[in-house]
């Protein structure tokens, strides 16, 4: 190998090293975001197996899929988890909670409270 091939592989190398990849090329925040399936959660219309979020008494908002979305659901009153395992963010008065769900629940809110529900995790369905 010549000398300009020798120093072309070891500036490779250094490169490979200062960004965080391998000699393979595999850079391994980039790998393990590659290999975090993307979010596949989405409003639907309500059904007996959806996450179903009663607010402003009887209007519902029900959302399918894994993953995690934003939302912004406010006066939230009861949430059934229909078939699905995970999590919803909700804040009240500037305090929030993170109520862990199973399949089958109906949780109710408090009614003293006007709670706003800021994010759902489906983990299962």
């Amino acid at each position: 190998m010549s000398a300009l091939g020798v120093r072309t592989c070891l500036t490779a190398l250094a490169t490979a090293a200062l960004c965080g990849t391998t000699a393979l090329g595999a850079n391994s925040a980039v790998a393990a975001a590659a290999s975090k399936a993307a979010p596949d959660i989405s409003k639907v219309p309500c059904s007996s197996s959806t996450v179903t979020v009663i607010y402003d008494s009887t209007k519902k908002a029900c959302y399918s899929g894994t993953g995690e979305i934003s939302v912004a659901i406010t006066k939230v009153d009861q949430v059934e988890t229909g078939v699905n395992t995970g999590h919803f963010t909700a804040q009240y008065n500037g305090s929030e909670s993170i109520d862990h769900f199973v399949s089958g629940e109906d949780i109710l809110l408090s009614p003293e409270n006007v709670w706003e529900i800021t994010s759902i995790d489906i983990t299962a369905n």
